[in-house]
């Protein structure tokens, strides 16, 4: 009888980073995750010192808010990054459901869907916070300005289907782009791509990484379902979040070149020696600027408004009745989309509703998305998260995103909102 010692892999966290650093088979080689890119990268050079960017702090964080909204409000699934938006570092990267790598190997009690990693290999169909680039687009192309205005009808034909908006963008028929972004107006964006064009569209879109497999440190990824053949269809479509699919990090990385000042980031889960990481520049400086004013419109006056205490109407029992005392440095962009079934939208199937922020809105330090599948109504006006029928990003992910902020930016040491009070920070701009 010979006994020979063995070791087997612990992971002490659990669940809380199982997508991202993965697991080991009995033989401790990696599977999934960064255990196979580590795997590989030791092999070659066992000596060296690897550092991930991932901050326990932050991902327990991000983790604990989802996971409460998804019991509020009875979603069936959830995604969280949080991301350094000038250097592509990953704080956060969570998904759920999730699962015990302790227990993975041993058990076969964790289905697909919990191993599944839906901010890297899951791709969908946004919704409006796909406006964002179409509005950057037509900026950086003069198609229009943030003061142009557009007519805006009850509906719009788009290929065999009318498109309406859920809510009024403004009070008079004529709506500024402006107003078509912070209340996310479907038709006034489609009148928007039509004045930029399908080849302009395509040509940014590439550019900005969305036809291509992201470059990421564990191999679970998937390449963007895109249009072909591409017809003019595809293009209104795409420009308000249908008829393209994309992973929760495309969206992060292409939202994050809107908002940086410009340019291309690469993303990272092993910490970077540079706190800027700048790579191709695809918008200017004006451009950007521009956008993250629309973003902070979107949180003061628009979609997000009840999210972050803005909407004076609302009373509630919970935080989110009307702030007298706070305002937000943080500025984001509300989706909600219907999911698809064998190509038809079905409206039993639920929706993705997704935001996407970023703070300080002024300078942007760091990009946070939050997005929770077929999240539920909640209409009743004496619960705390009353919805009041809705099951839009407003009214779920960007509350859920005001609460991640609001524990994240002390560990940051980075600002985050500000007293109303408080002169010296706010700054008048015009744009026109």
């Amino acid at each position: 009888i010979e006994i020979k010692d063995t070791y087997q892999r612990k992971y002490i966290h659990k669940s809380l980073f199982s997508h991202v650093i993965g697991e080991v088979d009995l033989d401790n080689i990696g599977i999934s995750g960064l255990e196979i890119t580590l795997d590989k990268s030791f092999k070659n050079d066992n000596k060296q010192i690897l550092v991930s960017s991932l901050d326990l702090r932050i991902q327990n964080i991000v983790r604990d808010e989802i996971l409460s909204a998804m019991q509020i409000f009875e979603a069936i699934g959830g995604s969280g990054i949080v991301m350094d938006i000038n250097n592509g570092e990953i704080l956060a990267m969570v998904s759920l459901p999730d699962y015990d790598p302790n227990r993975s190997i041993s058990t076969s009690s964790f289905s697909k869907k919990n191993k599944f990693n839906r901010n890297t290999k899951g791709l969908y169909e946004f919704g409006s916070v796909m406006k964002t680039f179409t509005t950057a687009i037509g900026l950086e192309e003069n198609k229009f300005k943030i003061n142009s205005k557009y007519k805006i009808e009850k509906k719009i034909r788009v290929g065999d289907d009318i498109v309406t908006d859920s809510h009024s963008p403004c009070k008079i028929n004529y709506c500024s782009v402006e107003k078509i972004f912070s209340n996310s107006s479907n038709i006034g964006t489609i009148k928007m791509v039509r004045d930029i064009g399908i080849k302009t569209q395509k040509k940014y879109l590439n550019k900005l990484g969305l036809f291509d497999r992201v470059n990421l440190d564990i191999p679970e990824l998937s390449s963007p379902a895109i249009p072909d053949p591409w017809l003019p269809v595809s293009t209104d479509s795409i420009s308000y979040g249908y008829g393209i699919s994309i992973s929760p990090l495309h969206l992060s990385l292409a939202t994050a070149a809107v908002l940086n000042g410009g340019y291309i980031i690469e993303p990272s889960l092993i910490k970077k020696d540079k706190q800027i990481d700048f790579k191709e520049k695809i918008f200017s400086e004006d451009t950007s600027e521009k956008m993250r004013y629309l973003f902070s419109k979107v949180v003061t006056e628009g979609t997000a408004r009840s999210a972050f205490g803005y909407n004076e109407s609302l009373i509630y029992k919970h935080s989110y009745r009307y702030n007298y005392e706070y305002g937000y440095l943080v500025g984001g962009k509300t989706g909600t989309a219907r999911s698809n079934s064998a190509g038809v939208y079905d409206k039993n199937l639920g929706k993705l509703a997704t935001f996407i922020s970023a703070f300080p809105i002024n300078k942007p330090k760091y990009l946070v998305l939050i997005s929770l599948d077929s999240p539920q109504p909640i209409n009743d006006r004496e619960h705390d998260y009353d919805t009041f029928g809705w099951t839009d990003a407003g009214w779920n992910s960007a509350r859920v995103t005001r609460e991640v902020i609001d524990r994240i930016s002390p560990i940051l040491d980075t600002k985050s909102k500000y007293r109303l009070n408080d002169k010296d920070i706010i700054i008048n701009t015009s744009f026109n």
